[in-house]
């Protein structure tokens, strides 16, 4: 493994912890299909920071804003993870922040992203887990203590090519 796949390893496991909790807008129902998740109120987007990098086309289900963290939630209805892998980087880019590390493996894809000390996250895409659906997931912490800036000073530094 990687400095890098070492330095971004924790987070890429909470966000996987965290995926299994989320599931598709719509579909087939019964015990199968008990974890997908509806489309949220429209009234939770005021929630989301102006600058957090989305995809065009995703139905949000949720929001939620713990001690400075953003977690947002979404699902996209046939299209794979391949096809919104590069929408993702470039929404990400768009906004202004670096790219820390990429890894699309067909089935699962991460962003992680930052903006000096400011801003760090994680976006990825998972496929499902419902049928014919992708699971978008974005971890945003406006890294608000001392602490979180130099955990990313210190993974910009080991992600760097020369690092």
């Amino acid at each position: 493994m990687s400095v890098r796949g070492l330095a971004t390893a924790p987070v890429a496991l909470a966000m996987a912890a965290s995926l299994s909790l989320i599931g598709c807008s719509s579909g087939p129902t019964g015990a199968r299909y008990a974890g997908c998740a509806e489309p949220m109120a429209e009234q939770r987007e005021a929630a989301l920071p102006a600058d957090l990098p989305l995809i065009e086309d995703v139905e949000l289900t949720d929001v939620t804003r713990r001690e400075g963290f953003v977690a947002v939630s979404a699902v996209a209805a046939g299209r794979t993870v391949d096809d919104l892998y590069g929408p993702l980087v470039e929404a990400v880019s768009a906004e202004g922040f670096d790219l820390l590390g990429q890894e699309n493996e067909g089935f699962e894809a991460e962003v992680y992203f930052a903006r000096r000390t400011e801003v760090a996250g994680i976006a990825s895409l998972r496929r499902g887990p419902c049928p014919g659906q992708v699971t978008v997931s974005i971890m945003y912490d406006p890294l608000e203590t001392d602490r979180g800036k130099q955990a990313t000073q210190r993974v910009r530094k080991a992600s760097a090519p020369d690092g």
